[in-house]
């Protein structure tokens, strides 16, 4: 991945806090946060309440992710990356931190074991993104 194409991506995933995650017609819309260390994109998917179902069966069913994102400047995101399920209560939050950050709040999260285990994290490692 060249630097102009992750400045293109870090430009559309900096807005909001919501993307779409599968391929059409069975696309479902989670809220995500993203990282960018030393080149290499992830994205982290919170699924609580009825987004735990989404998130659970979408990683029963895939071991890739297919996203995509719109700006609000006409640009989208479209990719795919490799999919893991977070278990651990470190992993969770060190996702649910940048989730936090993306909506705009810079606290950490702080979270006791039960609203951890009610709570998926789907972390995806990008592959592939074009950004259009």
């Amino acid at each position: 991945m060249n630097e102009q194409n992750i400045n293109g991506f870090l430009e559309v995933f900096k807005m909001g806090i919501e993307l779409n995650l599968g391929v059409f017609p069975d696309i479902k819309i989670v809220k995500y946060g993203y990282s960018c260390i030393d080149g290499k994109l992830t994205l982290y998917l919170e699924g609580s309440g009825d987004e735990v179902n989404i998130l659970k069966n979408y990683k029963e069913t895939t071991d890739v992710a297919h996203f995509y994102k719109f700006s609000s400047k006409g640009k989208m995101v479209k990719g795919n990356g490799k999919i893991t399920l977070l278990e651990s209560k470190e992993d969770k939050i060190y996702g649910l931190n940048y989730i936090k950050k993306q909506s705009g709040k810079d606290n950490e999260y702080n979270f006791n074991e039960k609203e951890l285990n009610n709570i998926h994290i789907l972390k995806v490692a990008v592959e592939n993104f074009y950004v259009i």
